[in-house]
């Protein structure tokens, strides 16, 4: 910047052209310098401004830098433009797109394999993604494999790499006559009892709007009794080649569940023995004997959040999530469905990438899925229930060779 200013101030030229852009320059400089944080210097060019996702900026910036870097013998070619310049031009492209310029040449390989380039595309693609497995959880390479780069995250991570198809059949369908008895769901949750409700008379509908699409559905073929104290009580359902049972389990009853926040929630949840709490200590919750008995013979496990909700309140329901899921009566083969839902055409709805960092996922030592999905048109959750019917009758079975 001084050697910009000393310039500035002695230059005796008589264009007036160049004296209005070097002026340019300097302002766009200060432009610049105002991203960068206190203290950090100057360096890595316009990559700064690739991850701050300042589109403008970075165009007076790249305009700047090539006043001093701009090779006229190649100022007909993409090779002579600055590395910053391509690097912006880059960021336009789509994923696909960056994979097949990479094999194009080198140089291009090395462009289009920039780090920042793709961190800043795994932070903005990662936010619309509907499904996660747990396998595929952007979070877990970065804290597992620190060094490794973010374009190969991606393409791991990405709901429609190979790896990551949730309609590749675990086992083969002949293994289904091997299990004697249909598989139980366990489905409870916060997003039972609020805005989303709704799922459960959508399920139990679903059939009545098969006229509408050539989508297989939910069709109700009979109730299932309760065994333990009461509890287990559910619904016999058919979705494709599946019948299975559902267990709905709700925290309260719905007087109660309609006065209570999502704080008082956890403490009047029904599920769980609230024993007293010691001063100092976080609460325990310890899950009642009869639904112990009920999460052991479960097939699958369906946790239901809100995401019209703030992250906050997602992160309050963990301590259910995590109590329920816990190995003494949740075996670690039974596969866990996490349905985050919303209402039609919502606007304020909480990424996928950000329900699973809330409720901390990572942590579970289970096979996972996170779905998003609508309640109203079940968009997303039938996939959901696919998805956990094909690893429940597979893990049932395995369990049972063992």
């Amino acid at each position: 910047m001084t050697t910009l200013d000393t310039w500035l101030k002695s230059s005796r030229t008589k264009n007036d052209l160049e004296t209005s852009l070097a002026r340019e320059v300097n302002r766009l400089l200060t432009v610049y310098r105002s991203h960068l944080p206190s203290g950090e210097p100057m360096a890595g060019g316009c990559q700064h401004l690739i991850m701050r996702g300042e589109p403008q900026v970075l165009l007076q910036t790249c305009r700047a830098e090539a006043l001093f870097s701009f090779d006229s013998s190649k100022s007909r070619s993409f090779d002579g433009l600055p590395i910053n310049i391509k690097l912006y031009i880059l960021s336009f492209l789509s994923p696909s797109d960056l994979c097949r310029l990479c094999m194009t040449s080198k140089q291009l390989y090395r462009l289009c394999s920039d780090e920042l380039l793709w961190q800043r595309i795994l932070l903005q693609k990662s936010r619309k993604w509907k499904q996660i497995f747990d396998d595929s959880n952007p979070d877990f390479y970065k804290r597992v494999c620190a060094d490794i780069p973010s374009k190969e995250i991606y393409l791991r991570c990405h709901p429609d790499s190979p790896g990551t198809s949730i309609f590749m059949p675990k086992v083969p369908n002949l293994l289904h006559y091997f299990v004697p008895t249909k598989p139980k769901l366990v489905m409870f949750g916060p997003g039972l009892e609020t805005s989303t409700s709704r799922l459960v008379r959508s399920i139990l509908t679903d059939q009545q709007l098969k006229g509408l699409s050539d989508e297989p559905r939910f069709q109700v073929t009979g109730m299932v009794p309760g065994v333990f104290a009461g509890v287990g009580s559910g619904i016999s359902l058919k979705l494709s080649e599946y019948a299975f049972n559902l267990v709905t389990l709700y925290s309260n009853v719905k007087a109660v569940r309609q006065r209570l926040n999502a704080e008082d929630r956890v403490l009047e949840n029904k599920l769980f023995d609230h024993g007293p709490q010691p001063e100092g200590r976080p609460m325990v919750h310890d899950v009642k004997p009869a639904i112990q008995e009920l999460l052991r013979r479960a097939h699958g496990f369906i946790y239901v959040v809100d995401a019209s909700r703030s992250c906050d309140e997602i992160a309050m329901t963990q301590c259910e999530l995590f109590a329920m899921m816990c190995e003494l009566w949740a075996p670690s083969h039974v596969p866990l469905l996490i349905l985050a839902c919303c209402r039609g055409n919502e606007e304020l709805v909480v990424p996928t990438i950000d329900v699973v960092r809330a409720l901390r996922l990572g942590r579970l030592n289970r096979k996972w899925l996170a779905q998003s999905g609508d309640v109203e048109t079940l968009s997303g959750i039938r996939n959901g229930f696919r998805w956990l019917l094909n690893e429940a009758t597979g893990a049932s079975f395995f369990a049972k060779i063992r």
